[in-house]
């Protein structure tokens, strides 16, 4: 109701409000339990402050305040009642899969460590709805998977506890990322556009 005024039939129909409140649970709720299903520890202060910066998205892109969870508790179980109604693997969503997997193989070197890719998103996912997904079965690179979750619970505790350590986990992990996104973009840097429609909206130039 709160963007109704700035709508434009020529935009279509505007994504429902269930869509929009699994999309940011997906966004905030999801990825705190896959870094704790990793071996990442975090404490519920930290989990909230990373979920309110997902509310306050959910709010500017027009849910009800009524759907927006506040506390982490309360998010995570709104997040199992939308999948319960929603997460159904049908073709589209099993072809979507098979399309993911093969870009992720194309991008590790070679056919040996394949199963490292797949079989985080089959751990993350959980094996119901990964074999819904007809997402590949776990091979030899588990034992790849258990190592790294091993080394990622100890990191944590020493990152937490010891100074020198943090600060060296931190760079690392920042040049990991810069590294992965020039791979990814081929070395040229992300464009981040705000529409002009937003622009007026917002009040922002």
């Amino acid at each position: 109701a709160r963007w109704r005024q700035h709508w434009r039939s020529e935009w279509g129909t505007p994504i429902c409000q269930e869509d929009l409140v699994g999309t940011i649970l997906t966004f905030s709720v999801t990825v705190l339990q896959c870094l704790e299903v990793s071996g990442i520890t975090l404490t519920i202060q930290e989990k909230e402050d990373y979920l309110h910066l997902w509310m306050v998205v959910g709010f500017l892109l027009g849910i009800d305040e009524r759907h927006l969870s506040h506390t982490y508790p309360r998010a995570a179980v709104l997040m199992e009642e939308w999948m319960l109604r929603n997460h159904r693997p049908n073709e589209t969503s099993v072809q979507l899969m098979r399309a993911m997997v093969e870009f992720w193989y194309q991008r590790v070197p070679g056919r040996l460590f394949d199963g490292v890719t797949s079989g985080w998103c089959r751990l993350w996912l959980g094996d119901e709805l990964a074999d819904g997904l007809e997402v590949p079965p776990f091979n030899w690179t588990r034992h790849i998977l258990s190592a790294q979750i091993a080394m990622w619970r100890h990191e944590d505790r020493l990152a937490d506890s010891i100074v020198p350590f943090r600060t060296l986990t931190r760079l690392w992990s920042r040049t990991l990322l810069r590294s992965l996104l020039r791979v990814e973009r081929d070395g040229n840097r992300p464009d981040f556009r705000i529409p002009p429609g937003l622009q007026d909206a917002w009040g922002i130039s």
